[in-house]
């Protein structure tokens, strides 16, 4: 970026010119410092009044049911954010649930030990090596088959071997319904 001399002049008036590095740096130096953003209010509006989780959600190891009562300690820095997303909220002691109470988050599943393997099963039924294939993998590694699928879809072999299960179904699903498809291979 250069600069030097450079008016923009419409109907006979200089509206824009470019600047000399001296100006740019003397605007620079007399620009008012950005204002920093106040910290947030942590006290109650009113004396008595408690923070209430208005919808389910985490933090600090616990879980906050909807009514629970939120220490403004747990919450950290996100507290704005969660303050003006209605996630919480200031409540009058009269609406205070004491019923609702604070629990536990749940521990994470253990890491998964060992790699999942893909068990391939021979038929000459493409589709039915393919379901086979499908049951038997989500077996062997305990997933649902929906997970199965896609780890055998992740394999060269399992992807060949869905494409031609899914060939073959539209092969027949064609002839069925007496269409006639011309195939490019």
């Amino acid at each position: 970026m250069g600069f030097g001399k450079f008016n923009v002049i419409e109907n006979g008036e200089v509206i824009a010119r470019r600047i000399t590095k001296a100006e740019a740096t003397a605007m620079v130096e007399s620009a008012p410092a950005p204002a920093t953003q106040s910290p947030p209010i942590l006290s109650a509006p009113n004396v008595g009044w408690r923070l209430i989780s208005r919808r389910r959600f985490s933090a600090g190891g616990n879980v906050y049911d909807r009514g629970a009562a939120v220490p403004v300690e747990a919450l950290g820095k996100n507290y704005q954010q969660l303050l003006d997303n209605g996630v919480i909220g200031w409540t009058p002691p009269s609406k205070v649930n004491a019923a609702v109470v604070v629990r536990a988050a749940p521990a994470p599943p253990p890491p998964r030990t060992g790699s999942l393997i893909v068990v391939f099963v021979d038929d000459p039924n493409p589709i039915i090596a393919f379901k086979k294939t499908v049951a038997a993998t989500a077996e062997r590694n305990s997933l649902d088959h929906e997970l199965a699928r896609n780890l055998i879809f992740g394999t060269d072999k399992g992807s060949r071997l869905f494409q031609l299960a899914t060939r073959v179904a539209s092969e027949r699903e064609n002839k069925m319904h007496g269409r006639r498809v011309a195939v490019a291979l």
